[in-house]
Formats: structure tokens, C-alpha cells, sequence
């Protein structure tokens, strides 16, 4: 039932409004070479914590001496530390389009990393419309690193930005603009390839790969960036071995697909997925089942449509043509006529079967924290149920499709129930959407290692407890909706020590296992609560979407 996530893989960037992340990058660009267009499908090594050389003697100004080069940051009012921009593939451009990501070449002179590079090129407006379709630049493989003053053995916080897959960015204010996260760890945030530059997939770009795959250039980004992150952990000023993946809404599938991957093995210590349940990481490079589109037919589709018959036309087209044919509409049903650039499951780089490896234990097993909202559904389904008649229409649809009885769902999602038609199906949206397939997930996963749920519930007007709205409380980037100080502190601490593989919250100790309950993050004291609409997620149990009973 793929389309019942189609507004979380083609929707807007889920920041509820973010500083303009387009700036350009000033110091120390990568300069064109001409390396090899794809890898050699080796495992990445494991971190081993060695400290890289120093930088030369430099006065005045932070320092990281990694093993691609020195880097210059700047530091804050506050007293963070920041290296903006750091380089850490080769830019994908001319044969490198269409190519897995290739590690940077190491540089000689100092890098000046004090602005943030480009975003990736935009196939989706963000939802403050800070990026629009067309913004950003293919040469945008870059990563932003925060810390405080005198970071030494912190935890590392890598994070991977949401957007559908087709937006976003890691230098996005939201996430880099003296974020209060910093104060006690190292936070990374990375770029990684949107839309058909991230995940286009073909038979003849298949063909070109050692390992006859292709398509997962985007997911590669993130995996070459954190072998960069694990190969500095020192010089980042980090503890190499409490390393945290975490990432929000597609950033979530991507940690997701970390956590998948047999090629991110050793590679980190923990996890968060929030709002991303990871049943929805991908589709079938080739042979998928009946109505759904795999990754190599929708490239044959999509290489006609632009009038291309081999690799080299794809490598030629203008990107503004790319992003115009490329661009996704976001429709909430499945009359969504919508390319799909997402992760595709590729028996490499991915499983098959993504929930059947979950399931069997045949993932990257560390400590998993899953997170959902309450109100998942509201900015992607507004004003798309405004009457009574346009509900019970999307009734009848989800009734069929899901094999849930009409009369349970109209008095589950009863409009006075919800503040309306709107705010029934949204409610309805998101738990089938987002809500009941984490839960489920996290309670099969607990059998084999510590998992951990956690349920945000902070509301506004219009909106509630909206997808994306816990980001500025764990960045500390603010403004808050409330008061914030307490919540954003409680939730900075929390995800901080997710990275020791133990979380604690500070108004309640340590975190408990799914087993024991939900936390439940809030403005106002932290909670334990059972699983989130429970009731609700009961309905759906046996149908298409419950991948794991």
C-alpha cells in the first residue's frame, strides 16, 4: 500500500520554518577531477578512533585536522564551534551524475568552512518556502559539524534531514544556527542527493555497477558522509564509540536504511528514527508485486520522458529539465500519479525485504528509539476532508483498501471526536500513515534489543502536536511554541544519551523499553503513557499495512 505513504515520500520539508540554507559556500571547494564512476562495493571499515595529523600552527580561529585536510571554522556568542560546509564526496557532476558517491580527494591549503555549502538541488518546496523547486546545486555533497569549546570524547549526533526525499537541507537554520544541542555533544548534519539526482535507478546504469545495482546515490550520500564521520570521530572531538544516527520524517527512513544496510555494519552505536516507520524505506529495484512501480521500470519510464535512450543522455540532460520532470505532486490517495524517489531495495545496499531482515535479526542491531506525533497527519491533509460528503468518501476508500470495517472507522474518526471532518481524516491519515506502524514495529523489535518509543504531544492551533513540529525542541533552535526551555533541555538530553545506548530523561530517569511503556514529551512533566492510540492502531491489525504480526 505504497500510497499510503505518498505524502511522506513526495511531501514538503517538514520544518515548521527555517532560516534561508542557501547560502553560498565561499572557501575551499573540491576542485573537478575526473575519478572513477562508481566504487568497489567494499564493506566501509569500521571506526577505529586513531587521531588524524594536526593542522599547522593557527591562532584565533577552530580547527579540525581530518584525514581529508585541516578545516577552519569560527566560533559563536554562545561558545559553539562551527565547521560549515566541509566537503566530503566528490561533486557529483558529469560522470559522476547518476554515480555512487565518490570520497573526497584530501586537500592541501586549510579549508575555510564558515559558510554553509549549497543545498542539493530542490524537487520539492520546503513548507516555509526557504527552498523552492529548482534551488540548490548538484556540487552540494557537503557536512556541517557544531560542538562546543573544548569537545573532547563527546557523543557524535548525526543527523539526516527530512523533505520526502525531494527537499531539505542539512545547513537549514533549523539545524545549524547555534543550535542548543551542541552544548554537551558533536552534531553533524549532511546533504545528501534529492529526487532523480538521489535515486534514479535504470538497467543501463545498472549495468555499469560492479555489483548490478543502481539507484541508491541519495542513501549512499549518507553512508559515505558517516564513514567520513567515523574516520574523524577524534579530531571531531568526539567518542567514537557513542555515535547516534538520528534523523526526522525521509531523514528517519534513511536511518532506517542504516540501520538495514549490511554496508553500515559497525558504523554506529545507536539510533532515532522520528516520524518514519522503517516498513516504508523503499521499493523493489526490479520484479516488483502487481501496482507497484519498481525502481529500474519507473527509470525506463522516466529516461522516455525525457527523450533519452542511454546513460550519457541522462548525464546530459539541463537539471532544470530534471527537476521538471522529476518533481512530485503530493496527493494523499492513491490517484497520486507520482514518480517515487526513494530508497529502493536492491539485495546490496539494501534487503529485499526490509521488515522480513527486521524481523529475523538480520539488521544492524543497536539500541532503536522510534519517535511519532500526535497530529502526523495535519500538514499533509489539510483541507483535503472540508465536508462530511468528502470524508465518507475517503471512508469508503481506506474501508475497501484496508479491509476495516466502514462503521468501526466512522466512529474511531467521528468528526466531533477531532474538530471536524478535516481533523478526522488527518487523524485517520496519520495513524495509518506513520502512528501504527511504528508501534508495531518497535513492540517486534523489542524481543531482540532494547527499543525505545517516545510520543510528542505538543499542540498548536490548527495543527496540534504537527509532523516535525519536536525539531526545534531538540535542536534548540527555537522559537518555541510554548515557553520551550524546559522541553527542548529534556528532549537535548534525551537524545544525547540515546548515544550511550542508555537514554535517560531528566524529569524521569532512565527511558524505559517499549515493554514498560511510551514516554510521552511534552511542555510541562514528561510522562510514561502506553502505546499511542492504541485503540485506533487495533483497527488496522491483519491489514495490508500491519507488516509485523
Amino acid at each position: 500500500m505504497w500510497w499510503l505513504l505518498a505524502a511522506c515520500d513526495g511531501g514538503k520539508d517538514t520544518g515548521p520554518g527555517t532560516d534561508d540554507p542557501t547560502v553560498t559556500h565561499t572557501g575551499g571547494e573540491t576542485t573537478e577531477s575526473t575519478p572513477p564512476t562508481t566504487d568497489t562495493g567494499t564493506p566501509p571499515t569500521t571506526h577505529t578512533g586513531t587521531p588524524p595529523p594536526a593542522c599547522p600552527p593557527f591562532s584565533g580561529q577552530p580547527q579540525l585536522a581530518t584525514s581529508t585536510g585541516c578545516v577552519l571554522g569560527a566560533t559563536t556568542s554562545s561558545g559553539t564551534e562551527e565547521f560549515l560546509g566541509i566537503p566530503f564526496a566528490e561533486p557529483p557532476l558529469g560522470a559522476l551524475r547518476f554515480a555512487p558517491p565518490v570520497p573526497v580527494a584530501p586537500w592541501v591549503d586549510p579549508l575555510e568552512a564558515t559558510l554553509v555549502g549549497p543545498a542539493c538541488v530542490q524537487f520539492s518546496d520546503s513548507i516555509a518556502g526557504d527552498l523552492v523547486v529548482g534551488d540548490g546545486e548538484e556540487d552540494c555533497l557537503r557536512l556541517n559539524v557544531l560542538r562546543p569549546v573544548g569537545a573532547a570524547d563527546l557523543p557524535i549526533l548525526f543527523f539526516v534531514h527530512g523533505g520526502g526525499h525531494l527537499g531539505g537541507s542539512g545547513g537549514e537554520g533549523l539545524y545549524v544556527d547555534d543550535p542548543g544541542l551542541a552544548s554537551d555533544a558533536v552534531i553533524v548534519t549532511v546533504n545528501y542527493r534529492l529526487g532523480a539526482l538521489g535515486y534514479l535507478a535504470h538497467p543501463l546504469l545498472s549495468a555499469e555497477d560492479p555489483e548490478g545495482v543502481s539507484g541508491n546515490y541519495g542513501m549512499r550520500d549518507v553512508l559515505t558522509a558517516l564513514q567520513w564521520v567515523n574516520d574523524n570521530a577524534v579530531a571531531l572531538g568526539g567518542d567514537p564509540d557513542q555515535l547516534l544516527v538520528f534523523g526526522e520524517s525521509a531523514g528517519a527512513l534513511e536511518t532506517c536504511a542504516m540501520l538495514a544496510s549490511p554496508r553500515a555494519a559497525g558504523l554506529f552505536d545507536a539510533a532515532i528514527a522520528q516520524s518514519g516507520p522503517c516498513q516504508f524505506v523503499g521499493k523493489p529495484l526490479r520484479d516488483a508485486p502487481p501496482l507497484v512501480l519498481d525502481g529500474e521500470t519507473q527509470g525506463l519510464d522516466f529516461a522516455a520522458d525525457l527523450a533519452c535512450s542511454d546513460v550519457a543522455c541522462l548525464r546530459a540532460v539541463p537539471v532544470e529539465t530534471l527537476v521538471e520532470v522529476g518533481q512530485s505532486d503530493v496527493a494523499a490517495g492513491p490517484t497520486a500519479q507520482s514518480w517515487s524517489w526513494n530508497p529502493w531495495l536492491d539485495g546490496v545496499w539494501l534487503p529485499e525485504d526490509v521488515v522480513g531482515a527486521f524481523r529475523a535479526g538480520q539488521w544492524n542491531q543497536v539500541p532503536f528509539l522510534a519517535t511519532v506525533n500526535a497530529d502526523e497527519g495535519t500538514i499533509f491533509t489539510l483541507g483535503v476532508a472540508p465536508t462530511q460528503d468528502a470524508l465518507d468518501t475517503w471512508l469508503d476508500l481506506y474501508s475497501l483498501l484496508l479491509g476495516v470495517p466502514r462503521r468501526d472507522l466512522a466512529a474511531q474518526y467521528d468528526p466531533a471526536d477531532h474538530g471536524g471532518t478535516d481533523g478526522a481524516f488527518a487523524a485517520l491519515w496519520g495513524d495509518v500513515s506513520f502512528v501504527c506502524p511504528t508501534i508495531w514495529q518497535q513492540e517486534a523489535l523489542a524481543a531482540q534489543g532494547p527499543a525505545y518509543g517516545g510520543y510528542w504531544t505538543e499542540s498548536v492551533p490548527v495543527l496540534g502536536a504537527f509532523h516535525g513540529s519536536e525539531l526545534r525542541y531538540v535542536f534548540g533552535t527555537g522559537p518555541f511554541f510554548g515557553q520551550g526551555v524546559d522541553t527542548t533541555d529534556r528532549l537535548q538530553g534525551a537524545w544525547t544519551s540515546m548515544a550511550t545506548g542508555a537514554p535517560t530523561v531528566t524529569d524521569l530517569g532512565a527511558w524505559p523499553e517499549v515493554g514498560d511503556g511510551w514516554v510521552e514529551l511534552r511542555e510541562g512533566p514528561s510522562r510514561v503513557v502506553g502505546p499511542p492510540h492504541a485503540a485506533e492502531c487495533v483497527l488496522f491489525e491483519g491489514s495490508p499495512i500491519d507488516l509485523w504480526h
